[in-house]
């Protein structure tokens, strides 16, 4: 290949790459997204996966999970039980690929637990009871009220 045919080499190589590649993308990503009413207490145990927590101006609870584990290996259980919402991961294989991205939408004083292997804690900005544990993983908070215990193995 002369030099004179190589940038049109590459104008035609690098958009074939991009249309097999993006399916992959868009498709690989799922998401669920539940809104609840009632709550006043929030229960999270993942494996791994990380949370941010956001401030909700209503008084009802937006769960959002994305998250790229094949459905096979994957299931996520989330139930209101009462005033309780109670979020847990299943996995069905010991070799699951992927990763989970949780986000909860709450109104102020919600008393908040969350457990998980690996993954990052996030809240800035509202009023809550907050008790975090990550084996691996750090913790981002700011403008918190209230009661705030956190705990991590290996993180900041």
């Amino acid at each position: 290949m002369n030099s004179k045919n190589t940038p049109n080499f590459f104008l035609v190589l690098v958009p074939i790459i991009i249309v097999i590649l993006m399916p992959m993308t868009l498709f690989g990503q799922k998401e669920i997204t539940k809104t609840f009413n009632g709550i006043k207490k929030i229960r999270v145990t993942t494996a791994s996966g990380s949370c941010v927590l956001k401030k909700s101006p209503i008084s009802t609870v937006t769960l959002k999970l994305q998250y790229t584990y094949d459905d096979d290996d994957y299931t996520p259980s989330i139930n209101q039980e009462g005033d309780e919402l109670v979020v847990k991961e299943k996995f069905h294989s010991n070799n699951a690929d992927g990763s989970a991205d949780w986000t909860l939408t709450i109104p102020d004083n919600i008393s908040v637990k969350f457990v998980t292997g690996s993954g990052n804690i996030e809240a800035s900005a509202m009023s809550l009871d907050l008790n975090a544990t990550t084996g691996s993983g750090d913790f981002t908070l700011s403008g918190i009220t209230g009661e705030a215990k956190c705990t991590t193995g290996s993180g900041d």
